[in-house]
């Protein structure tokens, strides 16, 4: 979900609103067209349409946009760690024990 600020520095204010809002289980500030962005885990339409009126209520908040996930193609952080090992060259070491 992109969360677009009123203003810049209202950022650490929503983060904190953001983190009492158990169904939101990431959060981000990032650069672009977005000041945050978050990832937030629903039960059903209905109750992502409650969260996300919970978060457009929160003060310094402008307006959100929702992308919906359909399908989760791959979610593997390992292959990052495999990757900085293989250029430390300790793959193979932790591979082959």
């Amino acid at each position: 979900m992109g969360i677009f600020l009123e203003r810049n520095h209202q950022a650490e204010y929503v983060l904190e609103q953001l983190e009492a809002i158990p169904f939101v289980t990431e959060a981000h500030i990032t650069s672009g067209k977005y000041n945050l962005f978050c990832k937030i885990r629903t039960k059903g339409v209905k109750h992502a349409k409650e969260v996300i009126y919970m978060i457009d209520d929160i003060q310094g908040v402008s307006r959100s946009e929702t992308m919906i996930s359909m399908e989760e193609a791959f979610n593997d952080k390992s292959r990052l760690l495999h990757k900085a090992f293989r250029e430390l060259d300790l793959y193979d070491f932790l591979t082959t024990k």
